[in-house]
C-alpha cells in the first residue's frame, strides 16, 4: 500500500492518503513462469440459448421471400451475418444477441410477409418495393432499421398504390352544396 500526500484537504495540512495497488504474482520456481493467476469464468448456461424454431423459421421465410443473403438480412436487423447464420444452423447464440434482434425479426417478418403477398409472391418485386422510396421519403428498409414497422408498411403501400397529385376523380356529378374540390 502506498501513501500519498493530499494537499487539498480542508485544514490545508499534508496528510497521507492511502491508495491501493495491485500486487503482481510472479512465480519463477518452475520451468513455466506464472506471471499472474487468473480465475477462469465460464458463462452461465442461461446466457447461451438454442434459438427457438419460431425465430429460425421467420428468418428462413424472410430470406426466401426476398432472396437476400444473410449479410443483407443482418444489416436490416442491425446485427451481423454470423448471428443470422448461427440462428439458421441451429447453433447456440448468446442471449443478449437474441434479445437485441428478436423484436426486429418479428417486425420485419410481419411487414415483409405482407409485402410479399401484395407483390403476388414475387421475390424480385418484393425486393424492389423494399429498396424503393416515394417522394424522397425513407425506404421500407430504412423504416425497418429505425424500428418503425408501421411506417415501413405504409411506405410499401405508397409504392404499390402511387396516387397522382390533384383532384380525386369520381363517377358521380358534384352536388349543388359542394363548394370546393377534394384534394389528395
Amino acid at each position: 500500500m502506498l501513501q500519498l500526500l493530499d494537499p487539498l484537504n480542508d485544514n490545508c495540512t499534508a496528510e497521507p492518503r492511502s491508495v491501493s495497488t495491485r500486487e503482481e504474482t510472479l512465480d519463477t520456481t518452475n520451468l513455466i513462469w506464472i506471471i499472474q493467476n487468473w480465475d477462469l469464468q465460464f458463462p452461465d448456461f442461461d446466457s447461451i440459448l438454442l434459438v427457438s424454431e419460431n425465430i429460425k423459421s421467420k428468418i428462413s421465410d424472410i430470406l426466401r421471400w426476398t432472396d437476400w443473403s444473410s449479410i443483407q438480412l443482418g444489416d436490416v436487423l442491425l446485427s451481423n451475418n454470423s448471428i443470422v447464420e448461427a440462428i439458421l444452423n441451429g447453433n447456440p447464440v448468446a442471449k443478449y444477441h437474441i434479445d437485441e434482434i428478436k423484436d426486429s425479426i418479428s417486425d420485419a417478418h410481419k411487414v415483409i410477409e405482407r409485402i410479399y403477398e401484395l407483390a403476388k409472391k414475387d421475390s424480385k418485386e418484393t425486393q424492389r418495393i423494399l429498396n424503393s422510396s416515394v417522394r424522397s421519403q425513407p425506404s421500407v428498409i430504412e423504416h425497418l432499421k429505425s424500428g418503425q414497422p408501421s411506417k415501413a408498411y405504409l411506405a410499401a403501400l405508397d409504392l404499390l398504390n402511387q396516387r397522382t397529385a390533384g383532384l380525386i376523380v369520381g363517377n358521380y356529378i358534384r352536388q349543388q352544396d359542394a363548394v370546393a374540390p377534394l384534394h389528395d
